[in-house]
């Protein structure tokens, strides 16, 4: 039977970069056995195929026996991993901070207690200026153990001074874990409720913000801790839909990266979440020019690094680059424009799609659709919104498709498909009813169409003139604010109401805010 996708080798080997690849094959070449050469030959094959036979392998391996065979791939993984270990032990301080714990452990167990002693001794000052509490934590521990096992009576207040050490990391590590615990909470119930929909999910969510929160002294705060302590700031605020707030704290959050500037090269991720955060929140409040700032910094900094990106880095930076440039189009009102960079966008889809959740493929494309319809191409906008509508996956958020039926009755209004229109106007109101979280602007949008789909031409009129004063209204309701970021209906209906195009409608808004 063939391997299967989601074998863990073949994920590993196919994720591999040529470097990577090329020093896995010199660190097999080392292996003075039989079952090194082995490595290399199912190496080589499976990193040819991703659908192959398991018998063909093993046919290509000389007949080995099934066990012999699966031992083979099971060291073949284990082999993979610690040359991988030794490429990037020299790159991620943590992984050469515990190489050097495990020779110490060595030394130790050789009885060179000195030695041992030294080698803890260098490398816990390069965990302090990493801000390596957890590991500094495990050597001084470690270094007690050789003073208790051992006693080295090299200093006459080794012990106290040990101790001392302890107690004060016992403390930041505590605060350090808490920190953490917040942020995956936090984070947590953004994902289970997104954003606040009235002042009852406001306040709960401050009830349990507080009630987690650590008494926290920024000043005393280690960098990473830092750090962690504005993302629970960032991600906190973002939930109460309050974008200065959470864009202060991801410019903090960007700014203790900067004034560390080896963290970026350790933690490239972090500071790309941080970049991200300022994009979508100055993209919330329209600040153009604090959002084309961060994007050309973000750009840079992709061009400068890409190279020494791992596939995760590449990832995150093809999401957070391609879903800005498209947000850059839309506020300067440039839709045309915009078409050029679909492509390479549907190119880089392709390439990560299989490490790519379903949702942020289809957040893409919604993006996309918005992109045509802006352009004045509705049918091929109605192609993408029909990728997201016929998608039948319980791990898709309902509101992404409701917003894609709603700009789908855009797209299908502007094709001039009445008829069609009325059965994707119960279509939608069946689905959207289904939802226990529809907002005020959704049910209005809904409510116009209803209206709309049976009108003529004179009061089709009437119906955009009077919606439009409607939906100014709502949006200035705090808690439908998210709503009109993702579906822009007021600069539609203004469109009908002004009789331009959509194109004319941004664009011109744009000209007039940024003079």
């Amino acid at each position: 039977m063939p391997i299967a996708k989601s074998d863990h080798l073949i994920e590993l080997i196919h994720s591999l970069s040529k470097a990577e690849k090329r020093h896995f094959k010199l660190f097999s070449s080392r292996l003075q056995r039989q079952e090194g050469t082995q490595f290399i030959k199912l190496f080589d094959i499976l990193e040819k195929s991703k659908d192959i036979e398991d018998d063909f392998i093993r046919k290509k391996l000389g007949g080995i026996a099934g066990v012999k065979y699966a031992n083979l791939k099971r060291n073949l993984y284990s082999n993979v991993l610690t040359s991988l270990r030794l490429i990037h032990s020299s790159k991620k301080v943590d992984l050469e901070i515990r190489e050097q714990i495990d020779y110490a452990r060595i030394l130790h167990g050789k009885g060179l207690y000195l030695q041992a002693l030294r080698l803890l001794e260098r490398i816990k000052q390069v965990a302090k200026n990493h801000d390596q509490e957890i590991l500094l934590l495990e050597i001084i521990e470690f270094e007690k153990l050789i003073e208790t096992s051992h006693l080295t009576r090299e200093h006459k207040d080794r012990t106290k001074q040990l101790t001392d050490e302890a107690d004060q990391l016992s403390g930041i590590v505590g605060q350090s874990i808490k920190l953490s615990n917040l942020k995956i909470l936090i984070y947590g119930k953004y994902v289970q409720m997104g954003h606040v929909q009235n002042n009852k999910d406001e306040k709960a969510i401050q009830v349990y913000f507080k009630s987690h929160l650590p008494k926290v002294n920024e000043s005393h705060l280690s960098t990473l801790d830092a750090i962690t302590y504005h993302q629970c700031m960032v991600w906190y605020y973002f939930i109460l839909l309050d974008f200065r707030q959470c864009m202060e704290h991801a410019v903090i959050w960007r700014d203790l990266f900067v004034s560390k500037s080896f963290m970026i090269g350790r933690d490239p991720d972090s500071y790309m979440h941080a970049m991200h955060y300022i994009l979508t929140c100055s993209y919330n409040l329209k600040q153009y020019k604090v959002f084309k700032q961060a994007l050309e910094d973000l750009e840079k900094f992709r061009k400068d690094n890409y190279q020494r990106f791992n596939e995760n880095s590449r990832l995150l930076s093809f999401i957070y680059v391609h879903t800005s440039r498209f947000h850059l189009y839309f506020l300067e009102g440039r839709f045309r424009e915009g078409l050029d960079i679909v492509p390479k966008t549907l190119r880089r889809l392709d390439k990560y799609k299989e490490k790519l959740d379903e949702h942020r493929i289809l957040v893409i494309y919604f993006k996309i659709a918005w992109m045509y319809i802006g352009a004045g191409d509705p049918r091929t906008a109605s192609n993408y919104l029909d990728r997201i509508i016929d998608l039948k996956s319980v791990s898709l958020r309902e509101d992404l498709q409701g917003y894609a039926r709603l700009l789908n009755l855009i797209a299908h209004y502007e094709m001039g498909n009445k008829g069609l229109l009325s059965y994707l106007v119960r279509s939608t109101n069946y689905f959207l009813k289904k939802m226990h979280d529809l907002n005020k602007m959704q049910k209005a949008t809904l409510h116009f169409f209803n209206r709309l789909m049976n009108a003529d031409a004179f009061k089709e009129k009437e119906l955009f003139a009077s919606f439009y004063p409607e939906l100014v209204t709502l949006s200035k309701d705090h808690y439908e604010q998210q709503a009109f970021i993702y579906l822009d209906i007021i600069s539609w209906v203004k469109s009908k109401v002004q009789h331009q195009t959509l194109q004319q409608v941004v664009a011109q808004s744009f000209a007039e805010t940024n003079k």
